[in-house]
């Protein structure tokens, strides 16, 4: 295992994003390069090198996903350098791979539409946790509490919802 790998089995496991960037390891031995000598005296080319790649030898499709890596390589650079990584260098990249990569590569770019809950649904939640005697607490500041959290979970705005019951 490299020096990176062993450096970053302490702070992280190896998630979905993680695992290909530490494979990274496998293109600097294929370029004859010390994986943190690498990160730390990179130049945005390299990085943009080092991009290409990993959508050479992965199956990427989506834009999204590419860019999910470029936030974890940057996290990865920060904690293994220990300094961050420069604005312009990560800008140029996030740049290169908005344009110039997804073209080359015909990355898709549409986003999934996430669920949300419409102003109704909520208001309805939040009656049926209010009025519903099946629901038991220990202490009513649980029951609060969970309201709170269901607002702050669902991101309904209160006076959207006081318009709704008032006006």
């Amino acid at each position: 295992m490299s020096l990176l790998a062993e450096k970053w089995k302490g702070y992280v496991k190896l998630s979905s994003l993680m695992g290909p960037l530490l494979t990274g390891t496998k293109y600097c031995k294929q370029m004859n390069l010390n994986d943190h000598d690498a990160l730390a005296t990179g130049t945005k080319e390299n990085f943009m090198i080092f991009f290409k790649w990993l959508c050479d030898t992965s199956k990427i499709q989506k834009k999204t996903k590419l860019l999910g890596y470029k936030r974890a390589f940057k996290m990865m650079y920060e904690k293994s350098v220990g300094m961050a990584l420069n604005t312009e260098i990560y800008e140029a990249l996030h740049l290169w791979i908005d344009h110039d990569l997804s073209k080359l590569y015909n990355l898709d770019l549409e986003r999934r539409e996430k669920p949300v809950l419409c102003f109704d649904d909520v208001f309805r939640l939040l009656q049926t946790h209010w009025g519903s005697p099946d629901i038991k607490y220990p202490s009513e500041r649980q029951r609060l509490n969970v309201a709170l959290m269901q607002q702050i979970f669902t991101t309904t705005r209160p006076a959207t919802l006081a318009q709704k019951c008032y006006g």
